[in-house]
C-alpha cells in the first residue's frame, strides 16, 4: 500500500497508473524554502526527485527511508548512446542505461519497451523521434527524465 499524496492529503492505494517504478532509498534530501530535492539510491544509480518542501513535510520523508521513485511513460525520454558523451554535460539528471525490448508504434506516438537492471520501463515517445533514432529491438539506449518529473510515492498505513 502507498501514500500517495492528493490536493494536501494522502489517499491510500494498492494500485498506481505509474507503471515504471524504482525501489529506492533516500540518502539525502536538500530541502529549500519552495522545492526541495532526494536523492534515491536505486539498483540502476541515483535517481533525483525535485519535489515540493511542503509535500516533503507532509509525506514525512527522511534519509534511510524506502520509497519509490515513479516515472511516467511520457516523461521518459530516449537517448542513444551515440549521444551518451552531451549528455554528460545534460541538465538531465536521471539517465538509465537500458535495452530496447519492443516498440509498438502508433501514427504519433511509439510506445519503447526498455529492460534495465531495476526491470521492465516504458517511454512514450513521438512516432517522429523513434524514426529519427530508428530505434529496433536489442538497441542500447539511454533513458532520460528530469528530476522535476520524478513523483515519489511511499509505503504507508491506513488512518
Amino acid at each position: 500500500m502507498y501514500a500517495i499524496q492528493t490536493q494536501g492529503e494522502f489517499r491510500h492505494t494498492e494500485e498506481l497508473s505509474i507503471g515504471n517504478r524504482l525501489p529506492g532509498r533516500i540518502v539525502e534530501i536538500v530541502r529549500g524554502p519552495v522545492m526541495s530535492e532526494i536523492e534515491l539510491d536505486t539498483q540502476a544509480g541515483m535517481v533525483t526527485a525535485a519535489i515540493t518542501t511542503r509535500s516533503l513535510q507532509r509525506m514525512r520523508l527522511a534519509e534511510g527511508q524506502d520509497v519509490l521513485a515513479l516515472i511516467k511513460a511520457t516523461e521518459l525520454a530516449i537517448e542513444k548512446p551515440a549521444a551518451a558523451e552531451a549528455l554528460l554535460a545534460s541538465s538531465f539528471r536521471n539517465q538509465l542505461e537500458a535495452r530496447v525490448v519492443a516498440l509498438e508504434a502508433g501514427t504519433v506516438l511509439t510506445a519503447v519497451e526498455l529492460d534495465t537492471v531495476v526491470g521492465p520501463l516504458t517511454a512514450v515517445i513521438t512516432a517522429r523521434s523513434a524514426r529519427r533514432l530508428k530505434l529496433a529491438p536489442g538497441d542500447q539506449v539511454i533513458g532520460v527524465v528530469k528530476a522535476t518529473e520524478v513523483a515519489i510515492a511511499r509505503e504507508g498505513r491506513r488512518r
